[in-house]
């Protein structure tokens, strides 16, 4: 994608993210999955509301015991970080165990 369709793709992405009345993203530790996060405003003030979430673009911590955290504005809008590698997470998940066909 061109610079203009890629900014015509993100501003689509964000608009729909607004008005969609619920919606959950769920990412892994993919640093550049958690870096799109940044592009979402209602992701953005999600994370800056909540003390305990973290920066919205860090992965979880690797503590052994957290397998996921959820983020969540009260509005409808929440972002589920899972502690999976890679981009695809389902098959991550599948792989662990966590995700049901």
């Amino acid at each position: 994608l061109d610079d203009e369709r890629k900014a015509n793709a993100r501003a689509a992405i964000v608009r729909a993210c607004d008005e969609a009345a619920s919606i959950s993203i769920h990412v892994g530790r993919d640093a550049d999955d958690l870096y799109q996060l940044n592009y979402l405003p209602r992701a953005a003030a999600a994370f800056a509301a909540d003390e305990d979430a973290g920066d919205v673009d860090e992965p979880l911590p690797r503590d052994g015991c957290t397998a996921q955290a959820v983020v969540d504005d009260g509005r409808g809008f929440r972002v589920v970080k899972h502690d999976a590698e890679g981009h695809a997470i389902g098959a991550e998940l599948k792989k662990q165990g966590r995700l049901i066909d």
